[in-house]
């Protein structure tokens, strides 16, 4: 995800969303952790391979589900969404249309800019390689609240098995 260098992301969380029955199946507390001076906030299992781990910021359970659909959204810490995205299949816990599913060991990820326009659809596109640590340029303004889920940083990489 991205957002302002040095904002406390205590209460914060990822949630799981289950695409059959709209569940919640993993809540990730983001306590303790802070966006990097780069603006990128990278969250990465403990097993996460090389190439991963050397970019990653904050340590956590993130082994999303492979069913499609399912979604994921990033709450602050009065629990509102502040950003979802939903993938495989139309889930009212994502923002408009859904993302495309995608393949074991690729991503979604948004564009250059961090383009948000409240639609998975147009908003995420399918990466073969996935970039995580890549996003968009720094904010420019420190009052700016934004924080945005970067797919590729949330590690919607699709796991093989």
């Amino acid at each position: 995800m991205y957002g302002i260098s040095g904002l406390s992301l205590d209460g914060w969380s990822l949630v799981g969303i289950n695409g059959a029955n709209d569940s919640e199946y993993r809540v990730i507390d983001l306590s303790g952790g802070t966006i990097p001076l780069d603006g990128i906030l990278v969250v990465a299992t403990s097993i996460a391979a090389a190439p991963l781990a050397a970019v990653t910021d904050f340590v956590a359970d993130v082994d999303w589900e492979n069913g499609a659909p399912d979604a994921i959204q990033l709450r602050d810490a009065s629990d509102l969404v502040i950003d979802a995205l939903a993938y495989g299949g139309l889930m009212a816990a994502g923002e408009g249309n859904s993302a495309p599913d995608v393949p074991a060991g690729s991503s979604l990820t948004r564009d250059a800019f961090g383009t948000d326009t409240n639609d998975n659809l147009t908003d995420f596109t399918a990466n073969a390689t996935p970039t995580p640590g890549v996003g968009p340029p720094p904010i420019p303004e420190p009052s700016q609240a934004l924080l945005a889920l970067l797919a590729c940083g949330v590690s919607l990489m699709r796991r093989t098995r």
